[in-house]
């Protein structure tokens, strides 16, 4: 009886941590989110990311949206609400210290991620460390984004990433291997180096613009 009493307790208890573990982690999963959406307005506002993804909806060269099968998981989370433009970095939010976890966890209501101007300012004055795939390394060295050398950024840069889908007819064949060549042409060659420069004087750091082929 004793034993039985014991091993209750134990599966108790072992419950009680389990249930603690697992409401710890959908808390940093809301504070994870809620950082993103802020950081995901704050650029929007700051870098007029609106613009120019509109640019690429509009342009004569017929860049075509993803269908969400073909979406990675970066552009499905965003919340950019853009149908090409998406941030790409990691968020390591447990770089930040206790004062302003707690403040983040004080602005989630039941799960709703409430963004306004206090919580932009908190994600401005903190982001430069959150984003850095090593934080201890120096800002200089340079950090892999694929498993290939096709991706590489700076360890402090803000990185985005430009993702389209090419152009096929019903026959599953390009509609027009030119017309893909020239998109590839005019991102590689136009389009993110001019973003790349703007984006990096507004922010003032490094900023790296993939393209998700």
């Amino acid at each position: 009886m004793k034993k039985m009493l014991i091993l209750s307790c134990f599966l108790f208890l072992t419950s009680c941590f389990a249930k603690k573990e697992q409401i710890e982690h959908d808390e940093d999963i809301s504070v994870q989110s809620l950082y993103r959406k802020a950081l995901d307005q704050y650029f929007l506002e700051k870098l007029d990311l609106k613009k120019y993804d509109s640019l690429l909806a509009t342009s004569k060269l017929r860049f075509i949206i993803r269908t969400t099968e073909r979406q990675n998981v970066y552009q499905q989370t965003s919340t950019l609400s853009l149908n090409y433009i998406y941030f790409r970095n990691n968020i390591y939010i447990e770089r930040l210290d206790r004062k302003t976890l707690d403040f983040l966890q004080s602005r989630i209501d039941n799960y709703k991620l409430n963004v306004d101007d206090e919580l932009i300012k908190v994600v401005r004055e903190t982001y430069s460390k959150i984003v850095k795939m090593f934080p201890e390394e120096k800002s200089s060295i340079k950090v892999l984004y694929s498993k290939n050398d096709k991706k590489i950024a700076f360890n402090n840069a803000v990185v985005f990433e430009i993702a389209h889908q090419s152009e096929f007819d019903e026959e599953g064949n390009y509609v027009s291997r030119e017309n893909e060549a020239r998109k590839k042409t005019y991102l590689k060659e136009e389009l993110i180096p001019h973003l790349e420069m703007e984006f990096s004087e507004k922010l003032s750091c490094p900023v790296t613009i993939f393209i998700e082929e």
